[in-house]
């Protein structure tokens, strides 16, 4: 199960990048910063998205625009976020390549890195930790004038910086999410994992999850840019998405809506290892839980009990749902290849932090104090919410590449029902929508993984026309 928010915040300035590039060879060093000042951003139109681990490949043809010292550039954009360490790598046997990370500034490319040899020979590499949520550019680029050729173009993962066990920075809750904001108003919260620090399989995915979906809240469904959120890796703790959860949703009273999505792992503890007896009534004696971000090398979990208490703490009627995660046995989401992932511990409480109290209903909001009575599948038998699960409980969710639109590495879950989203009539309910995108789900999953994978609505509001719930205005 999962939701999450999106907020794509506006290209910053990149201050203390980190830079790893090769020695290049004996010809003397070259930048071409001062070249970039009077280039157009909108040089190229339509420059393409690159995601991770993705190979892209293209030309550099006598048509193309030139930088002032005539040679030729592509432009290509990456949205990074805060914290990522990414590598940049041009290859070409064609051309001697030249590449350069930059921003946008008003009108013109800032350059913020570049790098010739970095990769060996003729090829160039950058690698970088990512300051700032943003847009960043990349101009493939050669070193010497009037240059043409094929080359490839790939960003990978950084290295072991976005496997560090670092607890994560403290966080000013009630600055961060100060509230405030128009009861009326609509607000989504969009989580995506990629990174699990080792305690589990790192993915490519769940992060260009939330950002879609984040996308298509604001441009198909007209939410404020500024009301969708997102937490990803290393922020993406129990105590923060509890906090950012009552805090930010909660700012929308009777008349508002939130929107609350989940990608990354999800898990089914073989014990019920956290709450027990009238505090945690599981028919079945186990665990379903998102695994989070924890500290000193342990991991986190937020229960899926609890994340329905925090849906009924809020003061509208009107919350969405959506997880795109597993709670199939200790199974995962699979990979692009479709080899299945799965989280699965031994010992749990050796590599897990498990909450010993609930999150309370009487405290203000924003505290996770404990909770001493009965607590029930709020989740399961869903009243004043309504969920849209990827898949059932006793089976695996799946992310895939190489998909038609969008781009990337994408949950198949996730991407079909963007799809669906961003297509549907004014008046197509939830039920209608769900019923199309099990469909195409459960066909992907089984003809590529051989796996049934079956999305599903659950909650009274289902038959709800999507415009209707959303307060689409």
């Amino acid at each position: 199960m999962s939701v999450s928010t999106l907020r794509f915040s506006a290209l910053a300035p990149l201050a203390g990048f980190v830079l790893a590039c090769g020695t290049g060879d004996a010809k003397d060093p070259v930048s071409k910063q001062a070249l970039l000042a009077g280039v157009s951003t909108a040089a190229k139109s339509s420059p393409t998205s690159l995601t991770l681990g993705q190979a892209v490949t293209g030309s550099l043809d006598a048509t193309d625009p030139k930088l002032p010292d005539s040679s030729h550039f592509d432009q290509w954009t990456y949205d990074g976020r805060q914290g990522e360490r990414i590598q940049i790598t041009l290859e070409s046997s064609e051309f001697d390549a030249y590449l350069i990370l930059g921003q946008q500034s008003g009108a013109s490319i800032e350059s913020v890195a570049e790098d010739d040899d970095g990769a060996g020979e003729t090829n160039a590499r950058i690698t970088a930790e990512l300051p700032a949520d943003g847009t960043y550019l990349i101009l493939a680029n050669s070193y010497g004038e009037g240059a043409t050729g094929a080359y490839t173009l790939r960003v990978d993962r950084g290295g072991a910086a976005n496997t560090t066990t670092q607890r994560p920075a403290a966080i000013d809750y009630a600055a961060r999410y100060p509230g405030g904001g128009d009861p009326n108003g609509r607000y989504a919260l969009m989580v995506g994992i990629d990174d699990y620090q080792g305690i589990a399989t790192s993915l490519d995915g769940p992060v260009a999850d939330a950002r879609l979906m984040g996308r298509m809240l604001v441009d198909r469904y007209g939410f404020a840019p500024a009301n969708v959120i997102y937490i990803t890796d290393r922020e993406a703790t129990r105590e923060h998405l509890a906090e950012a959860f009552l805090r930010h949703l909660g700012q929308a009273g009777p008349e508002g809506v939130a929107v609350f999505y989940y990608s990354g792992h999800g898990m089914q503890m073989e014990e019920n290892l956290a709450l027990t007896g009238t505090l945690d009534p599981e028919p079945d004696d186990v665990d379903e839980a998102l695994v989070m971000w924890g500290a000193d090398g342990r991991g986190g979990i937020l229960l899926d009990d609890e994340l329905g208490f925090l849906a009924n703490r809020l003061r509208t009627d009107r919350v969405l749902m959506i997880m795109d995660a597993c709670f199939s046995g200790t199974g995962t989401r699979g990979a692009a290849g479709g080899q299945a992932k799965e989280v699965k511990f031994s010992d749990v409480k050796g590599n897990l932090t498990v909450p010993t109290s609930f999150l309370t209903d009487s405290a203000p909001v924003g505290s996770t104090t404990s909770k001493s009575g009965d607590v029930s599948d709020l989740l399961g038998e869903p009243e004043r919410h309504l969920l849209l699960a990827a898949s059932s409980d006793d089976q695996l969710s799946w992310t895939a590449s190489g998909w038609p639109k969008y781009g990337g590495t994408i949950s198949v879950f996730t991407y079909y029902l963007a799809e669906a989203m961003e297509a549907a009539p004014e008046d197509a309910t939830f039920s209608a929508l769900m019923q199309g995108v099990r469909g195409k789900t459960l066909a992907f999953t089984q003809s590529n993984y051989n796996a049934r994978q079956t999305p599903q609505p659950e909650g009274r509001q289902s038959g709800m026309s999507i415009r209707e719930f959303l307060r689409q205005r």
